[in-house]
């Protein structure tokens, strides 16, 4: 690291902490350079506290924009923070510049109604904000993407953060934010989390291998925090650990973990032992909990996986997933649309046709892509939901 780089993270250290005047810090943001901070304290939108520093664990990220005009700016985002009486923390603009508005320690209105994957709803006293300002029909720039990357690791370099999540996680059915967000360009931020599960390993032999077992203590302390909360229509003890071997894109035989309802786990290890014979391709299966719970994340990744305890996009309706019923398979490459449309049944490497999928209606799943208003052709569930 540069005497520059040093002098900087020290100097920035200790001013995030704090409110000030406005300030400007390094320059702009090209590549490699130190994106552009600068102090721009708000009198509204927050909570004061009288402590120094406050139990920070989770960074939120959210999208914002001004519908009254028609290139977004900071200062546009600002009237609209202003008139609807919240903030964030921080917000980039398009080239990448980092505003401060609220001091760490204050407690920033920014989260609104919602709950962390644990089921913890205070969540706006445990969350830095940080806001990207761009319409909803265009997308993040690079500069905000790597400002942002900077900021959230700064951040955790000063807390011990648990979750990195979008508006959209925290807020399902409520928030779609940040828009249009691909969450594979912020490296080494939305992480896995945890290596409790078995990770997928390769196999010596081009043979299919299976086991079904109970969840672990470690395994369910892990879910508490990501993919389960005591709400949801199923217990910890009624899911089970199916580990199934499975080819992946690039040939390999590996083994990976499916967390579904003991109900229905010995289909499940008969539907993927038909796959693997099949030797349909299979890009990852990891449980849920190694993306933190966030489904938009392990679907960037292209993974199977199976329970999840969320509400069905746009609603406050139990998805199939929250009972480990339904298993989602190469969601790149099967994805889920709206409303059915012609020609977008999926084609290529890891496509589920009507073969394929017809393995697993033989097992007793039912598929969303024989769905009829809307097609969701990764999606398979034994009640057809």
């Amino acid at each position: 690291m540069s005497i520059q780089k040093v002098l900087f993270a020290l100097t920035l250290a200790v001013f995030l902490g704090t409110a000030g005047v406005s300030h400007t810090m390094a320059a702009s943001n090209t590549a490699g350079a130190i994106p552009k901070i600068v102090q721009n304290p708000v009198t509204f939108g927050f909570q004061s506290t009288t402590t120094a520093t406050r139990a920070v664990d989770t960074i939120i990220v959210h999208a914002t924009y001004n519908p009254t005009l028609k290139t977004q700016t900071f200062a546009g985002a600002l009237v609209e923070w202003k008139d609807n009486k919240v903030s964030p923390h921080y917000a980039i603009d398009k080239a990448g510049t980092i505003y401060q508005l609220v001091a760490e320690k204050n407690i920033a209105w920014h989260a609104g109604v919602s709950a962390l994957p644990n089921g913890d709803t205070n969540v706006n006293s445990r969350s830095i904000g940080i806001e990207l300002v761009y319409s909803n029909k265009e997308t993040p720039t690079a500069a905000q993407y790597a400002s942002l990357q900077y900021l959230v690791k700064n951040i955790e370099s000063r807390y011990t953060i648990k979750y990195v999540l979008g508006h959209e996680q925290i807020a399902p059915g409520r928030k779609i934010d940040p828009w249009n967000f691909d969450y594979t360009k912020i490296t080494d931020v939305f992480k896995p989390a945890t290596t409790v599960f078995e990770t997928p390993i390769t196999l010596s032999a081009d043979i299919f291998q299976s086991a079904i077992n109970p969840l672990t203590a470690d395994q369910q302390s892990v879910m508490k925090n990501y993919s389960y909360r005591a709400s949801c229509p199923v217990s910890l003890s009624d899911l089970r650990a199916v580990n199934v071997s499975y080819i992946n894109f690039s040939g390999a035989t590996l083994q990976g973990t499916l967390i579904v309802n003991q109900s229905v786990a010995g289909s499940t290890v008969t539907a993927f032992k038909a796959l693997f014979e099949a030797k349909f391709p299979i890009k990852q299966i990891q449980p849920i909990d190694s993306y933190e719970g966030m489904d938009a994340i392990s679907v960037a990744a292209d993974n199977t996986s199976a329970f999840n305890c969320r509400t069905v996009a746009g609603s406050t309706i139990f998805s199939e997933h929250s009972s480990g019923t339904a298993i989602d398979i190469n969601p790149k490459e099967n994805p889920d649309y709206a409303k059915a449309m012609p020609g977008t049944a999926p084609k290529g490497k890891g496509a589920i046709t009507a073969a394929i999928a017809k393995i697993l209606k033989d097992t007793g799943f039912k598929w969303g892509g024989d769905w009829i208003t809307k097609k969701d052709y990764q999606h398979f569930s034994v009640s057809g939901k």
